[in-house]
């Protein structure tokens, strides 16, 4: 099952229980449309006034009843919310178990706080930041798993 919703595409193949955030690049704006076209196996997502969104599900391995969700990327997804105040949520997925590490930076490179630091299995993850104590700014976040490395923006607003 394929759900879209202001925090971007999701899917579940256990009625609800456990949700997987689909693809990277959504604005943060609500999907209104979803669509499968089962021959080339791609999901089209339209957003509010912005533009259709296309993921390839081929990556996604024995989609069916007794199927497990694959993974098979490493991709660092927009915080949410963003922009935020004083908390928003970090999410990843990685292939593998490795070591890893999210910090946070403020626009200057400064680095502000480690959210993590420490073996990850592979698999979807989510850290909290709070900002609390924080000004009014841009940050950045970066994930460094193994040799793989993504960094993204996000809004601090009180």
């Amino acid at each position: 099952m394929y759900i879209g919703t202001d925090a971007g595409v999701f899917f579940t193949q256990n009625l609800g229980s456990e949700w997987v955030v689909l693809g990277t690049g959504l604005p943060n704006s609500p999907v209104f449309d979803l669509n499968y076209h089962q021959p080339s196996q791609r999901l089209v997502a339209g957003t509010h006034g912005r533009s259709l969104f296309e993921f390839d599900l081929s990556g996604i391995s024995g989609i069916g009843e007794e199927a497990d969700f694959v993974i098979s990327d490493f991709v660092l997804y927009q915080n949410y919310p963003n922009p935020f105040n004083p908390a928003t949520k970090i999410s990843w997925q990685t292939s593998t178990g490795a070591h890893q590490t999210i910090r946070i930076y403020d626009a200057i490179g400064n680095e502000i706080l480690t959210l993590i630091d420490e073996y990850v299995p592979a698999g979807n993850h989510e850290v909290t930041f709070d900002a609390t104590g924080l000004s009014t700014g841009i940050y950045f976040y970066r994930l460094k798993a193994g040799d793989k490395t993504q960094s993204k923006k996000m809004i601090l607003l009180k």
